[in-house]
């Protein structure tokens, strides 16, 4: 919320929203309510009971940016989903800072891996408190198929190599000062509504440079490679 405030205020969120309910299936979105200088952890601990610590940071009305953090029992926060809530951003620029937040969330976070996309791609589930959000990839399988690119966390860079990422066919490559990595399969988030052949063309090409072994979806002759804390 800091680095929101201090780098890209017109993307802090104002408002929130947490779910209310006593169980599973009764759990509802509460009202939305200003942030003000509320701290996220004090909305987590708010939160009862503890397995309902789901949270939506918004900014505008009707929102056009919004934060969904799930905070579980046992780990602070266990994934985040930030959204630029428009069908496509309105310029270049527009998208420049939306990667940028997204980069930078990803490094604050310390997380292991990311992905990237728009509404077009996204994959929705509702969990077992009937709450929907983007259903997250089950990377004990192996990685989910790029869809506009993906952020990997240093563990990804050393099971698949630096200099492999680093030569990877995709028009945006940066090595993240955390020592993970981004990739984006084009240089334009448009590229992905105006024409699904490209972008798959970037993907396979992508999925063939790194190894058939490392998608989920995409069957291999070898043992899919996934990160040692993942294996089973």
């Amino acid at each position: 919320m800091e680095e929101l405030r201090a780098q890209w205020p017109e993307y802090a969120p104002d408002t929130f929203r947490i779910p209310v309910g006593r169980s599973f299936l009764e759990a509802t979105w509460g009202n939305i309510s200003p942030l003000g200088d509320l701290e996220l952890g004090k909305i987590v601990m708010d939160t009862e009971p503890w397995w309902l610590r789901y949270f939506e940071l918004l900014r505008g009305a009707p929102a056009y940016f919004s934060m969904h953090v799930s905070a579980g029992g046992l780990t602070p926060y266990d994934f985040a989903i930030i959204c630029r809530d428009r069908i496509l951003p309105t310029s270049e620029a527009d998208v420049s800072v939306f990667v940028e937040i997204a980069t930078r969330l990803f490094e604050l976070s310390s997380a292991f891996f990311g992905d990237i996309g728009t509404s077009a791609t996204a994959k929705w589930t509702t969990d077992e408190r009937g709450l929907e959000h983007l259903a997250q990839p089950d990377l004990s399988t192996g990685l989910p198929p790029p869809e506009w690119g993906l952020f990997l966390g240093r563990d990804y860079v050393d099971l698949i190599g630096r200099e492999k990422l680093a030569s990877a066919p995709c028009e945006v490559k940066k090595e993240l000062p955390g020592g993970g990595f981004m990739l984006l399969l084009t240089e334009k988030l448009s590229d992905l509504e105006s024409s699904t052949q490209y972008p798959e063309v970037k993907r396979r090409a992508l999925v063939d440079h790194v190894g058939h072994d490392l998608f989920s979806y995409i069957p291999s002759s070898h043992p899919k490679r996934v990160l040692r804390r993942l294996q089973t």
